[in-house]
């Protein structure tokens, strides 16, 4: 399941999309039967309105006990993994929990 999707401006990462920001915009359950209300809603945002923008980049080679760490000081469960400033995937926190339950 897709959770969180990252937002390009060429090569450059410029911003992300959760599955918190998507949740917070799911208002159509209060009138309940007419989820049409809801899609309408997500048909009229656009990306930039609720994307996050102040998201750091982690480097492929960071160490992962510092990207725990910012993940849980900032409150992100996953950020963009680059390399020469180009996107190479996304680390999430569910990944740095396995590895280091592995590693013990």
């Amino acid at each position: 399941m897709l959770q969180h999707i990252p937002v390009m401006d060429q090569d450059r990462v410029i911003g992300i999309i959760g599955r918190k920001d998507m949740l917070r915009l799911g208002f159509g359950y209060t009138y309940e039967g007419r989820e049409d209300i809801e899609i309408g809603m997500l048909d009229m945002l656009q990306v930039d309105q609720v994307m996050d923008r102040d998201l750091p980049l982690v480097a492929l080679d960071a160490i992962v006990w510092e990207v725990a760490e910012l993940m849980a000081i900032r409150d992100f469960a996953a950020l963009p993994v680059v390399e020469e400033g180009k996107l190479v995937g996304l680390i999430y926190i569910n990944d740095i929990v396995l590895f280091l339950l592995k590693a013990h």
